[in-house]
């Protein structure tokens, strides 16, 4: 049974750009296109347009998961795309998803070229065979791309992202003989920005750490390369950044997700896996620098605190009660008095513009244990003060990996 789309009354138009898709402009071409067909059969309709390129998992993409929840509301008669890969180029269990949901509402699949009833068995399995061979092009095209960038990384070419700072991308847009409109970019240096950088790298290069070169670069107002203020993890990253001496890197990282969670994991690639290449664009640290810089870094490197004294039963528990950050600790202090040792817990905690959070340090001794015992007996568990204990040793954690 064919659909019968003298049914149809209104249509959601999907639109989303697919990695094939060279020509710039493709999406307003095929709205064009989409919104002539439903006129010509005058039907209402609703636009849904994803600003992502052929995301993988559904749950990724926002869009066509509240479309897809209309469409079990049974709010269209249809759902009009220029091709039927544009809604799932992913895994069958993504197909599935939109299958069942078209099915259960009873929702034709439209293209300007032939619907689709997926009530019927013949439009269900010529679907099925064509998601098949859908994925298995997806697969090609990832694998296609990945190498291309790995070849343009060796040819000096960045080929992912947009450039560390000072430097800056431009694009440029240039049209051939045929109209093919083909974008390409240069990588420039924002002078003004050099200048903070240079700065940086003389200041650290002169003995000052991070920490102090981000609370001056605040204090003076410089933003940092995200707009907001720096950090000591941001001026560290700036600082041994290869692209700033000339070097592309592609390939560094590998990044998975879970079947069942979708978190996701990344792995560190070793060296010889990466694709390094020299670019033209303009040079803005020498390797001598660079070496100097990460002797520095190795020679500084911090030793976590559980590393170096063993772990406290009050690790990663104690929060500052002026500032909220959790609270670290020092070793085997002598006490004059008694001359005993002693162990203290202090806030540690400098603002961006350096100020240190007044909290003076506590001795653990018994008395300290019984009040922390007594506090957590007649007291009860702050969901906010779990959350901020987590986002404080997720910021260690950061800072700890780089």
């Amino acid at each position: 049974m064919a659909a019968d789309l003298s049914k149809v009354n209104k249509v959601a138009i999907y639109l989303r750009k697919s990695r094939g898709d060279e020509d710039a402009d493709v999406v307003a071409k095929h709205r064009a296109r989409l919104i002539e067909y439903a006129q010509k059969n005058k039907w209402r309709y609703e636009i849904y347009n994803e600003n992502v390129v052929s995301g993988e998992s559904l749950i990724e993409r926002p869009v066509i998961m509240e479309l897809l929840r209309k469409i079990e509301n049974k709010e269209y008669d249809a759902v009009l795309v220029v091709h039927w890969d544009r809604l799932s180029r992913g895994d069958t269990s993504d197909f599935g998803i939109i299958k069942n949901v078209l099915q259960y509402s009873g929702t034709y699949l439209v293209t300007p070229d032939r619907a689709y009833d997926l009530s019927d068995n013949a439009d269900l399995t010529l679907l099925g065979i064509q998601s098949v061979m859908s994925n298995t092009e997806l697969n090609i095209i990832k694998t296609r791309l990945y190498n291309g960038k790995k070849d343009g990384a060796k040819q000096g070419r960045l080929t992912n992202g947009n450039p560390p700072y000072p430097y800056e991308k431009v694009r440029n847009i240039t049209q051939d003989e045929k109209g093919r409109i083909k974008v390409d970019f240069t990588i420039i240096v924002n002078e003004e920005k050099n200048e903070v950088y240079q700065k940086i790298k003389k200041m650290y290069l002169q003995g000052v750490n991070t920490e102090k070169i981000a609370f001056e670069l605040n204090r003076e107002g410089k933003p940092s390369p995200s707009g907001k203020m720096w950090s000591s993890t941001a001026v560290n990253r700036l600082l041994k950044h290869e692209f700033h001496m000339g070097k592309v890197i592609y390939g560094r990282n590998e990044w998975t997700k879970t079947p069942l969670s979708g978190k996701l994991e990344v792995r560190k690639r070793d060296k010889s896996e990466w694709s390094v290449g020299i670019g033209n664009h303009p040079i803005l640290k020498t390797e001598e620098e660079h070496q100097k810089i990460m002797e520095i870094m190795n020679r500084n490197q911090k030793i976590p605190r559980k590393s170096r004294a063993g772990t406290f039963p009050t690790s990663g528990l104690l929060v500052c009660k002026k500032c909220g950050r959790t609270m670290t600790y020092s070793i085997g202090r002598e006490e004059k008095k008694t001359g005993k040792i002693y162990h203290y817990t202090k806030c540690y905690y400098k603002s961006a513009l350096g100020v240190k959070c007044p909290q003076k340090g506590v001795k653990m001794d018994e008395n300290f244990y019984n009040a922390l015992y007594n506090t957590i007996i007649n007291s009860y568990v702050d969901a906010e003060r779990i959350k901020k204990i987590a986002e404080n040793e997720e910021e260690k954690n950061k800072e700890k990996n780089l």
